[in-house]
């Protein structure tokens, strides 16, 4: 066989289109079971044929031996199909329409994934195709290849037009079409195209999605009222539950002022939108269609079943306090807003209050409703801070200060305070707190305590001292001191402290005058105040202290008191320091408001309203709640006060300071409205 083959070769060689000698070759490697070297006799063979059929015949042998080859390497395989396409374009170059070649080719090149040499592939057998079934086969497919795989849509298109030409309500290239415009939107020739496919297809669900689509062109795309009202018609022809063509056709009827066709379609997308939320929306149009169309009964009753629904609802509530309003029921109004926002004010209550932003959006809305702007401005202002896409919003909520010069008038002074500070106890300060008042030594050793030097001290007209200034002036107070302190590290605590003196000291955090002049002058109107009631003498000591200095005082009146969060030690000192530094021609006066407060009282509580007073005040000093949180949230260390801002208020940070609550709180309430309003009268 090996003398065989070499003769066989030797012939070859001496005459290369001896065809006994290539068959000879071949059959002595296909008994032998070398694929490839069968392959190549083959191809030997090919090149002796003079037939052109027989050729093709040769060489597509010779490929499905290169393609049977089994072997593990990687680069034999690949070897094995690059061999292989080069075969079936051999043969392809001798018959170009040979169809047993082309599909090989066309299998090889889709298993190989290459979208470029397929795509080529199907062009040439475009080109010399005859039946016309076939080409519109090859086109579909070459433009699913070019808009898909090789991003060339013009191609794509170019292919489906040729197609369509000739058969212009061929569906699929219809389909293919409508589809590659919507991509690109190309909206115009878009919607002319799926317009013809109406015409064609008969499957229901198709239908609809055309229909849908043409909806969504002619609605949101090239505006044409009419027709993309017909479109979704027509989707509800085929679909009469379906959710996206009732709601469009709702939008559009209303856009066009047909409440009486909005009507329907409204009715029935609210009997069948399950979402509770889009529902409640949903019902509120209806309602509000229902009073456009005069049925103001059922106007009523389904706003006030969408308010039942949504309570918190802005939407909602707004359109049933109008409906209300035009009704002239005042206070039916009023009940709706006072329920919607006491709801709303509940949900900051609790261990897990909702301080999301939106919560504030809607509080600003409807209490702008209630015709509270100070409370509304002030949730505003929180829900600018809190949005992440609030930066411009914060600028428009800005206000100017507001005065403290009517806090100087004893009304206004009394509603002032926070009702856990028991009016009894805040007049015994009123009248003791110069007695009590440290001396100057005394004063100048807790300055020192505090790590506060005379180096810290600002001058008059010495930034930040001027707001502070300003806001003692307004409540009638006399000179005072302004330390400002530079912390030891960047994190933690700011300090921010009202020392009773001769005169008295205000210890400032330097970081906090890198909040802003709001944020100043809140610090300045909450320190003064304590120092213009003297009740800073009970808020610069710790709890249990300033419980004694209180109980101290009470047992010059009512000898036998005692209060079970205060030690005896303690109480006794300070009574005895009380009976020292009291005057006799005082005692009269402080009498009856001692024993006012000889009561059982909560320690704590009391301290804390004396604390929350002075924020409140500090709040209606500067009117702007987000400056005046982050100079509470510095003082307790959640954030590090030269980054505050608006940054430093989150949720979280919110929710984890009781001391910033209360002062959202009362930012939202009406009392705040209402003093604010008296502020400024």
């Amino acid at each position: 066989a090996a003398e065989g083959a070499a003769s066989s070769r030797a012939a070859l060689t001496a005459e290369p289109t001896f065809l006994p000698a290539a068959l000879a070759l071949r059959r002595e490697a296909a008994r032998r079971g070398d694929e490839l070297e069968a392959a190549a006799a083959c191809e030997t063979e090919a090149a002796c044929l003079l037939v052109p059929a027989h050729r093709v015949r040769a060489l597509l042998l010779a490929t499905a031996l290169v393609s049977e080859n089994r072997t593990v390497d990687p680069a034999a395989i690949v070897a094995a199909d690059s061999r292989a396409l080069e075969l079936l374009r051999a043969a392809l170059a001798i018959d170009p329409t040979h169809d047993g070649a082309f599909e090989k080719l066309r299998e090889l090149l889709t298993r190989l994934g290459d979208a470029p040499a397929l795509s080529a592939a199907l062009a040439a057998r475009i080109a010399v195709a005859s039946n016309p079934f076939e080409v519109t086969s090859l086109r579909l497919a070459r433009a699913d290849l070019l808009a898909a795989r090789l991003a060339d849509p013009a191609g794509a298109r170019a292919e489906l037009e040729t197609v369509l030409r000739r058969q212009p309500e061929h569906a699929r290239a219809l389909a293919k079409l409508s589809e590659l415009l919507w991509e690109r939107q190309a909206w115009g020739e878009a919607g002319e195209v799926y317009l013809k496919r109406t015409g064609v297809e008969r499957d229901p669900v198709t239908l609809r999605e055309i229909f849908l689509r043409l909806g969504q062109i002619y609605s949101e795309h090239a505006p044409d009222p009419k027709r993309a009202a017909t479109a979704f018609e027509r989707v509800l022809s085929v679909d009469p539950d379906n959710h996206a063509a009732l709601r469009a056709l709702s939008d559009l009827y209303l856009a066009e002022g047909e409440t009486k066709l909005a009507l329907p379609v409204t009715d029935r997308l609210v009997a069948r939108e399950t979402d509770a939320g889009r529902r409640t929306a949903f019902r509120v149009r209806l309602g509000e269609i229902l009073m456009h169309t005069g049925d103001l009964r059922r106007a009523g009753t389904e706003l006030r079943r969408a308010v039942d629904e949504a309570p918190r609802d802005v939407a909602a509530v707004s359109a049933l306090a109008h409906f209300l309003e035009r009704a002239r029921d005042q206070a039916g109004r009023r009940t709706v807003l006072d329920r919607a926002v006491g709801q709303l004010r509940h949900d900051l209550e609790g261990s897990h209050p909702g301080l999301e932003a939106g919560t504030f959006r809607a509080l600003a809305s409807l209490l702008t409703l209630r015709e509270r702007p100070h409370a509304a401005l002030a949730a505003a202002q929180l829900f600018a801070a809190l949005d992440s896409k609030g930066g411009p919003a914060r600028a428009a909520t800005t206000r100017p200060v507001r005065s403290l010069a009517a806090l100087r008038q004893p009304e206004a002074d009394e509603r002032s305070f926070p009702q856990g500070l028991p009016p009894g106890i805040r007049q015994i300060f009123r009248l003791l707190g110069p007695v009590l008042r440290p001396s100057g030594q005394d004063l100048a050793q807790k300055l020192a305590r505090h790590g506060v030097a005379r180096s810290d001290r600002r001058a008059r007209g010495v930034p930040p001292r001027p707001p502070f200034e300003a806001v003692a002036s307004e409540l009638g107070i006399g000179d005072f001191e302004l330390y400002v302190k530079t912390p030891a590290a960047v994190a933690g605590p700011v300090p921010l402290r009202a020392e009773p003196g001769n005169p008295p000291a205000i210890i400032m955090g330097a970081p906090l005058a890198e909040l802003g002049p709001a944020a100043v002058r809140f610090a300045a109107a909450r320190t003064l105040r304590l120092t213009g009631t003297h009740l800073d003498t009970l808020l610069a000591l710790p709890v249990e202290e300033a419980g004694a200095l209180l109980v101290g005082i009470i047992r010059q009146f009512v000898a036998n008191y005692r209060h079970p969060e205060v030690r005896d030690t303690l109480a006794e000192a300070e009574a005895a320091r009380a009976e020292r530094l009291i005057p006799r021609k005082l005692k009269q006066q402080v009498l009856p408001f001692a024993i006012e407060s000889a009561g059982a009282f909560d320690l704590a509580a009391l301290y804390a309203a004396v604390r929350d007073g002075a924020n409140e005040a500090g709040l209606l000093a500067s009117a702007d709640l987000p400056a005046a949180l982050s100079v509470v949230l510095s003082l307790s260390g959640s954030v590090t006060a030269p980054a505050t801002g608006e940054a430093g208020l989150s949720p979280s940070a919110l929710a984890g300071s009781p001391e910033a609550l209360t002062l959202i709180r009362f930012a939202i309430s009406d009392e705040y409205d209402d003093l604010a309003r008296a502020l400024e009268a």
